[in-house]
């Protein structure tokens, strides 16, 4: 596996384990430290040439 994923965190060592974690199970993991600089990425996110880019746009999850 290669997807990326966002990850969005601004809380440095849950940041780190996350990342570690991901990267293990084989998620490229985009780590993004501020939920502003996040929405200005997938705004600007060019989609995939397929399409699938635009439909993922619309799907954000968020954990409390």
């Amino acid at each position: 596996m290669s997807d990326k994923i966002m990850l969005v965190e601004d809380d440095q060592p849950i940041l780190e384990l996350m990342e570690i974690l991901l990267a293990r199970i084989g998620y490229k993991p985009l780590i993004v430290p501020d939920v502003l600089e996040a929405l200005e990425i997938v705004k600007t996110d060019a989609p995939a040439p397929n399409g699938a880019g635009l439909a993922q746009r619309g799907r954000l999850y968020f954990l409390k």
